[in-house]
């Protein structure tokens, strides 16, 4: 083998062995990614004035948190979901205009974020979220007074939801078509639809909604790409 070979066949071997590791490391660490605020948590403030702090445990015995305040005047109450990197504390902040007008909310936390054990998966907290919707269920709310909101990787969690009740509406702020479309998107030489565990498809959720879906996206979105909005088309 003439040198030239050898070299060339050198740097083909570290290319193939750095492509390996970063696909290795886009499997292997795609939950914190995702799931970004469980990985630098932020403790929660103090509970906002008029909310209830509600301590329960999940199905597996994971302690699951949430805020809530009850609706004035019959007003529905809001069901939030925020961002990877955020906590209930932004989601008070969010919600905050709806309150003032009488407005109830619906706060849960991701396992793990906020100072909550657990780790979190797209199965595990969307079933928490079944978790807050049966509480406010259990309490007289029933569906129908129900408005979901999501924000970025909150409107997986608020679609997948809604597919599973009947809420008055789905208000989705920041959608993406599924974690697949965007990921893609970021790590073009990556095959990462073999190598994501997570997918939030939303694209294919939302046309099982059976309820009136607002969708709301600023062109600037560096996130979560605006061209993502075109490929959600509720039923």
């Amino acid at each position: 083998m003439s040198r030239v070979r050898r070299w060339v066949t050198i740097a083909l071997a570290v290319v193939a062995l750095l492509y390996g590791a970063v696909a290795t490391m886009l499997y292997a660490w795609q939950r914190d990614l995702l799931f970004i605020g469980s990985v630098r948590p932020v403790a929660l403030p103090a509970t906002p004035p008029g909310y209830r702090d509600l301590r329960l445990s999940a199905a597996d015995g994971t302690p699951l948190r949430a805020w809530y305040r009850p609706a004035a005047n019959g007003k529905p109450v809001i069901l939030f979901f925020h961002g990877n990197g955020d906590t209930i504390a932004g989601s008070a902040a969010a919600v905050a205009p709806y309150v003032a007008q009488g407005y109830g909310a619906m706060l849960p936390e991701y396992r793990g974020y906020g100072g909550m054990p657990g780790r979190p998966s797209e199965a595990l907290v969307s079933d928490d979220a079944d978790w807050a919707l049966g509480w406010l269920k259990a309490h007289g709310i029933v569906d129908r007074a129900i408005v979901m909101m999501g924000y970025s990787l909150g409107t997986g969690v608020a679609t997948q939801t809604a597919t599973r009740f009947r809420p008055s509406a789905l208000v989705l702020f920041a959608g993406y078509a599924s974690i697949d479309r965007v990921a893609a998107g970021r790590f073009w030489f990556l095959p990462v639809r073999y190598l994501l565990t997570e997918h939030f498809d939303n694209a294919a959720k939302l046309p099982r909604v059976a309820a009136p879906v607002l969708l709301l996206h600023g062109t600037a979105d560096r996130t979560v790409p605006y061209d993502n909005l075109a490929e959600l088309r509720p039923s």
